[in-house]
């Protein structure tokens, strides 16, 4: 029986990279979302319940810190949060894992960096998954 593929969703404000990882991330197999803005983020999420969120932290409207926040509340640590981001310090990594993401990575971003670690955390979710 073929399994079920993933689904991502993919949130940020340009188009461009929103563009890039999403078919990165469909050519890997996965089913894949996109959103502009943490306000549309967050709608998604709860209706759609995604396996891993990949998100830009400086979004208008509601940017990356008070979707995670808004994302958690709703559906707990059930979607692995990708924090994806162009303040790549130590102390924007500590902020990110402190405020709910799982992983961070700096832009600029390659798609192939983003499928790769979507992939072994999704990877490891269904290896350590009860089987039936």
């Amino acid at each position: 029986m073929a399994s079920v593929p993933f689904t991502v969703l993919i949130v940020d404000d340009h188009d461009d990279a929103r563009t890039l990882y999403a078919e990165s991330l469909a050519e890997a197999g996965f089913r894949v979302l996109s959103a502009r803005d943490g306000k549309e983020a967050v709608a998604i999420a709860i209706a759609e319940r995604p396996d891993a969120i990949v998100m830009d932290l400086m979004m208008p409207e509601v940017d990356g810190w008070d979707a995670v926040r808004a994302i958690r509340a709703q559906l707990g640590r059930r979607p692995h949060m990708v924090a994806v981001s162009a303040y790549s310090g130590d102390a924007s990594r500590a902020l990110a894992f402190d405020g709910g993401f799982d992983d961070f990575i700096s832009k600029p971003a390659e798609p192939s960096v983003i499928r790769d670690v979507v992939q072994a955390v999704l990877r490891a979710r269904r290896a350590s998954a009860p089987t039936e």
